[in-house]
Order: C-alpha cells, then structure tokens, then sequence
C-alpha cells in the first residue's frame, strides 16, 4: 500500500501542475472493463487523458471513470475555463498550436508517441 501511496502523491502533484498550465488538452476513449463490481460487461467507461506542457516538460495524467460527463474534467482540472472543441475550428487557440495538437492526434493515431 506504501507504493499506491507514493505514486498518488506524484499524481496528485502532476494534477496540481496540470492545473496551474495555461492550455491543457483532454480527451476521453470508451474501455470495456469486463469484471467491474456494479456493472455488466458490455458497460462503457472512459479513460480520461489529460496533457498539457511544452515538449520535454510534458505532464500527461490518464484518468479512469464510469461516465464521459463534464463532471471528470472539471474535477481534475478544477476551475479552470474548459472549452470543448476540436483543435481546427477552435478560434481561440493561436494556428501554431492548432497545428501542433493536430500533429499529435495523428501522432496517437498512428500508434506513435509525442
């Protein structure tokens, strides 16, 4: 139990960095969990990944939940201003940084990491 201790003290403190970033990205992809206590196995949950940081000094926390609702977002990332749109028609984020995030879908779809 002393590890799962350590590490969620490491996670919480990337959480905290994630949320003094500026931009933070998060996106969640539909898991079938096949023995999950209260649910049948062809039950959706999400895996939540959150990212944010310039390459090299990336923070990127996973995040296991039942629902895709706005309530798992805004519980990790707090009060921050969450916006949902896709990168290209996202008029407030600069075009450098339109493309960069369009690089890393295609990356992630590719079976590549960033």
């Amino acid at each position: 139990m002393k590890c799962g201790a350590l590490f969620f003290c490491l996670w919480e403190l990337m959480r905290q960095d994630l949320q003094a970033s500026d931009y933070v990205q998060a996106d969640e992809t539909p898991v079938q969990v096949l023995h999950e206590e209260g649910c049948v196995a062809s039950q959706k949950s999400y895996m939540w990944l959150f990212q944010c940081g310039p390459p090299g000094k990336r923070i990127i926390l996973y995040h296991y939940a039942p629902t895709r609702a706005a309530c798992v977002p805004a519980g990790i990332l707090g009060e921050l201003d969450i916006r949902h749109s896709a990168a290209a028609d996202n008029k407030n984020v600069p075009e450098d940084e339109q493309a960069w995030m369009r690089s890393c879908s295609n990356a992630v779809m590719a079976g590549y990491s960033v």
